[in-house]
């Protein structure tokens, strides 16, 4: 249960419209006609009164506007075709008593998620004389995505909950065109990479047998299912893979960058971390500096599995548009993060609950002091259905000191961060348990159920485990000649 609770969460920012097949059926209360396929994808599109359109989208004149639209939404998108990543199913479908057509024009299968280009006729989307559908001001709406076994691909279904709004799609030759996005395919046997984040996308080659359920003006269509080709090679995605040179190692403390790895779809940096005191919390603040810009990474690294003390560190692209490798290459590395057994308290005294549905309260009042680091409690926040929210921050007293508290969340791999016995916390009537928690370097947040507060005029919070930032402020140089 609570995998799939997880995989809604990592799905529910993820959209498809994958509109193509044999057949399909349109659907507005329990029955259905067939769609039929059309192997006519550059015919000419009908022109349409775009008044009529259910809301409005920009239109572009020519082609070349056409890709500059894709390439602020995929600005790697040139590269990617240069590659031949892209696979183009090539197949549009009619519906019965309808002009119009749908067209899934290329498919890109990054790894992470799946990129689907595809085109709509207007003449689909326009009110006919005489309806009156209230859904007619809706755009268009994806409801599900739908992969039949087929060979070694197991059945599935991806969820997908996107609306083409204004700014995500454009009209051009009355067409409207647009790029969504659905998590990957998974073949028997694949760690699903939502639920396994110490895996890596696992290369994938193969057709796909697969319909789409979708609404446009209030109806449901929903296609039979048609081979698609789908295809990820992660060295063709690869643009470069560079080395490092230089490790630090202070006090059993050690980290070593191994190698950097640029491509068209995520770029890594590889690195062994180690400390012979104290867990590390797979955390760390840093940057990659290249030419002209610098680029933190994503302060939570991926654990590689089979690979000791190996860790991945996600950073966004060097260059929004270009594979080009910067001249000049450097990683620098801030803090590491590192989680201690050093339990430290405060007790704050709560407000008349009993009777109350809301109370929201700014306070600004020191609760702690650990690590040379000041602990305030900013604000609480109290509802009945959710309990109590208290806010807290950290201050050092020193910017440049060694070591200082943080309210990063403890992740040590093993548990989710969300759900951990590092925060307990009793009342003054002997109610106790642990609370949910989330946090930054800066902030953290706790979150404490209302069932322990039930008759409580105070509660005590204890940090049973700490999240400690050590001070490295070490540069490590990249070999950018090495390609």
């Amino acid at each position: 249960m609570k995998k799939q609770a997880n995989k809604q969460k990592a799905i529910i920012i993820i959209a498809v419209l994958l509109v193509f097949g044999i057949g399909a059926y349109v659907t507005t209360s329990g029955e259905g006609e067939r769609l039929t396929s059309e192997q006519e994808p550059q015919r000419k599109a009908k022109a349409v009164d775009q008044d009529k359109l259910p809301i409005e989208w920009a239109e572009v004149e020519t082609k070349e506007e056409l890709n500059d639209f894709y390439r602020r939404q995929i600005p790697k998108i040139d590269q990617i075709r240069e590659r031949e990543l892209m696979t183009s199913p090539g197949q549009s479908m009619t519906v019965p008593d309808k002009e119009g057509r749908v067209q899934i024009n290329e498919v890109w299968h990054s790894g992470q998620q799946i990129f689907y280009l595809y085109s709509i006729d207007l003449s689909l989307l326009v009110e006919e004389e005489g309806d009156t559908n209230h859904y007619l001001n809706d755009p268009p709406q994806v409801d599900q995505l739908k992969i039949e076994e087929t060979g070694d691909i197991q059945s599935q279904t991806l969820h997908a909950f996107s609306s083409l709004r204004h700014n995500e799609a454009v009209i051009f030759e009355n067409r409207l065109y647009g790029i969504i996005h659905s998590m990957p395919i998974m073949k028997e046997g694949m760690d699903d990479p939502y639920m396994s984040f110490s895996q890596m996308p696992e290369s994938f080659q193969g057709t796909a047998k697969t319909s789409i359920r979708f609404r446009i003006n209030g109806e449901t269509i929903e296609t039979e299912a048609i081979p698609v080709p789908y295809s990820y090679d992660p060295d063709k995605q690869t643009i470069a893979t560079l080395p490092f040179s230089g490790s630090y190692s202070d006090n059993g403390l050690t980290i070593e960058p191994t190698e950097l790895v640029m491509s068209v779809s995520t770029n890594y940096i590889k690195m062994r971390i180690k400390d012979d005191n104290n867990l590390f919390n797979h955390t760390l603040e840093g940057r990659v500096i290249s030419d002209d810009q610098e680029v933190p990474f994503s302060p939570r690294l991926q654990k590689i599995d089979g690979e000791e003390n190996m860790y991945r560190a996600f950073f966004g692209p060097l260059n929004e548009s270009s594979t080009e490798i910067p001249d000049k290459l450097s990683l620098d590395i801030r803090n590491v993060h590192l989680i201690k057994e050093n339990p430290y308290s405060f007790t704050f005294e709560l407000p008349e609950l009993e009777g109350t549905d809301h109370v929201n309260k700014e306070l600004t009042k020191k609760v702690a002091e650990k690590y040379e680091t000041n602990v305030y409690l900013q604000d609480m926040n109290y509802h009945k259905n959710h309990g109590l929210t208290l806010s807290l921050r950290y201050t050092p007293k020193d910017a440049g000191q060694k070591e200082k508290l943080v309210g990063t969340t403890i992740f040590n791999g093993q548990t989710p961060p969300d759900q951990t016995d590092h925060i307990s916390v009793v009342t003054d009537n002997g109610n106790d348990g642990f609370v949910g928690t989330g946090g930054s370097e800066r902030t953290s947040r706790l979150d404490i159920p209302d069932s322990l507060l039930d008759g409580a005029s105070s509660v005590t919070v204890t940090f049973n485990e700490v999240v400690v930032a050590n001070k490295i402020d070490q540069t490590f140089t990249i070999d950018t000649q090495s390609e």
